[in-house]
């Protein structure tokens, strides 16, 4: 999915040398690297499916962020560091980061039972005697459904470019009540731990749980164990009146307008938005931030024939590379990935506000060719 690339042990010689060389030689690392994410854009925002983009890569202390094209070409307005985003299922890192708290803080165990940590007796969590855990629901690997809202599941049966709207239309309607009478219908069809299936009630669920053992609100607990130390104050559920001016038009199929979805439950699959700088801080928190919890959230917790996951986190490992960690967040009017390649003090983030059929792939392959614009600074070891 991404790469071809021996990339950063170049970037990091060429910060040694720097030290040692006049200034012209220190500008010519921050410049080649700016040449890579042009190049990058070049090929990716092409002015018709993708019309703007954020990019932004983190490697050895710094980071650079760079804007191009048009959020919206109606309006030639382009796109900045505090621009607005949906992150859509990027939100599932920080449940999983916080998660890796609870487990660093022994207010949790990967292998502890969801059940006993729900409000209500669910005996269904179980197949063949086998319960769901809590690392399951970090896995995707529970047994249980996307969504448990079959409002939503319905009007998505149907597609369209209304779809956004008809989902937002249902959305207010289903609440934690919804939430925990529907959970008693779920029917697990195998051994939790045995496949793999994307899951936003294992994100949602996660959230309760770490209600529980913390006796607090899950989005304040995020506030102040990921956002606040990381410094994140644009990063948020519910947008103030000045981030609602900067909030980036979200265009779906065909390049038309899409509403900002509204957030369910407890916002722990998706919902959050924000910005590219704040982006950029998180994966600075990623890479340097010493707290076991951020090495615990990396720790592979399942791997099949097809992936290996850790919390959320998609973990890659390619003969004779370092493991790298992808995640993927696409809304009805926004895509974004994040790559961590931590034994290389490298993070990647690009995002822009569109979102269609193809946007994903053209994600996949910008952030690939972007990596492979970066390789030859590699070869100057």
């Amino acid at each position: 999915m991404c790469d071809r690339l021996g990339t950063n042990t170049g970037l990091a010689l060429l910060v040694v040398l720097a030290l040692h060389t006049p200034a012209r030689a220190q500008e010519a690392a921050p410049a080649r690297l700016q040449r890579a994410m042009d190049a990058c854009a070049n090929g990716f925002v092409d002015g018709e499916a993708i019309t703007s983009a954020s990019i932004g890569v983190f490697h050895a202390g710094r980071s650079r962020l760079a804007h191009y094209g048009e959020l919206d070409p109606a309006l030639g307005n382009a796109p900045t560091a505090t621009t607005v985003y949906e992150i859509a299922s990027i939100t599932k890192l920080f449940t999983g980061l916080l998660v890796s708290h609870a487990l660093v803080e022994g207010k949790l165990t990967l292998d502890q039972e969801v059940a006993p940590l729900l409000p209500e007796a669910y005996d269904n969590l179980a197949f063949g005697g086998a319960p769901v855990r809590v690392r399951h629901l970090l896995t995707h690997t529970a047994g249980l459904p996307f969504q448990l809202d079959a409002a939503d599941a319905r009007e998505r049966e149907t597609w369209g470019p209304d779809l956004p709207a008809r989902l937002n239309a249902v959305a207010p309607d289903y609440d934690e009540e919804h939430f925990w009478a529907d959970l008693h219908s779920v029917v697990l069809t195998a051994a939790p731990g045995t496949n793999s299936a994307y899951s936003n009630v294992s994100a949602n669920l996660a959230a309760s749980v770490l209600e529980h053992v913390y006796e607090a609100e899950f989005r304040d607990l995020v506030r102040e164990k990921i956002l606040a130390p990381a410094g994140m104050t644009d990063t948020t559920w519910e947008l103030d009146a000045d981030q609602v001016t900067r909030k980036a038009p979200g265009f779906g199929e065909g390049g038309a307008p899409v509403p900002d979805t509204i957030v369910k439950l407890w916002g722990a699959a998706d919902g959050l938005k924000s910005t590219p700088a704040d982006l950029m801080r998180f994966l600075r928190l990623q890479l340097e931030d010493p707290s076991p919890a951020i090495e615990r959230s990396r720790e592979t917790l399942f791997a099949d024939a097809s992936q290996s996951l850790a919390c959320f986190w998609h973990v890659e490992r390619r003969a004779n590379d370092s493991p790298r960690f992808i995640y993927h967040g696409g809304a009805f009017g926004a895509q974004n990935v994040l790559l961590l390649i931590p034994e290389r003090e490298l993070g990647i983030s690009i995002v822009t506000n569109r979102c269609d059929a193809e946007t994903a792939g053209r994600l996949f392959a910008a952030l690939e060719a972007l990596l492979a614009e970066l390789q030859p600074l590699d070869a100057e070891r």
